[in-house]
């Protein structure tokens, strides 16, 4: 078989062997469309484990949750929000937001805490932290979520945090949730201080006072009127 390293040479070659020149095309058409596909870019798929951490990524976590100060003091600025989210084929969901600026020289610059709840009873809070610097994360985030119940009942109730989230800065997240299917015992401290930390900051941002605002008449959902 020849391998085809010139296309004039091998061209020549086979008027000599008396061989179709078709077929010289049929090779370069395959030659070149191997070459387009193999000049389409490559995409990569990584799968986090949520339910597992390795115990170097644990013990990052842990550290993490143990910068979070438990007596937070906080500037003068702050911005409330609330809105209602209703996606096209989906369960409408109204929230509300509370932020507020750390004091200076705090480890971290910012504090969000927000709290939605959706018409089929679901409720998920998310307390989100941002560093003052992003040496060892840029940002770490705390959630409750339950799938029945009211924003009274889940502020009331303290949840338990269910979701815990580290971005880091140049790797991957860190990233874990509770799963019952799982054997998590090594990991309930873990859980455990995201909890705290969650609890901690409810009461410091007033988060109670959102709940009322859940409550508003402007977050009600419509249905769309048909022309």
């Amino acid at each position: 078989m020849l391998k085809l390293l010139n296309g004039s040479h091998a061209l020549l070659i086979l008027l000599v062997l008396g061989w179709p020149v078709s077929v010289v095309a049929q090779s370069s058409d395959a030659r070149s469309t191997e070459t387009k596909a193999d000049d389409k870019p490559k995409t990569q798929i990584k799968v986090l484990n949520v339910c597992g951490l390795s115990d170097s990524d644990a013990q990052m976590m842990a550290s993490a949750l143990k910068t979070a100060s438990l007596k937070p003091t906080f500037a003068l600025d702050f911005e409330i929000s609330r809105g209602l989210t209703a996606p096209k084929g989906a369960v409408p969901s109204r929230w509300a937001r509370v932020r507020h600026d750390f004091a200076a020289g705090a480890p971290f610059i910012t504090a969000q805490y927000s709290i939605a709840a959706d018409e089929g009873g679901g409720v998920i809070e998310t307390l989100v932290l941002a560093p003052r610097e992003h040496k060892n994360f840029m940002q770490l985030s705390i959630e409750a979520e339950v799938s029945a119940g009211n924003p009274e009942q889940v502020l009331a109730a303290a949840t338990p945090a269910t979701h815990i989230r580290l971005e880091r800065n140049g790797a991957n997240s860190l990233v874990l949730a509770r799963c019952p299917a799982a054997n998590q015992v090594a990991l309930q401290p873990l859980f455990a201080s995201a909890t705290t930390v969650l609890d901690v900051y409810r009461r410091a941002l007033k988060a109670g006072s959102l709940a009322a605002e859940l409550s508003r008449p402007d977050l009600k959902p419509v249905a769309a009127k048909t022309p």
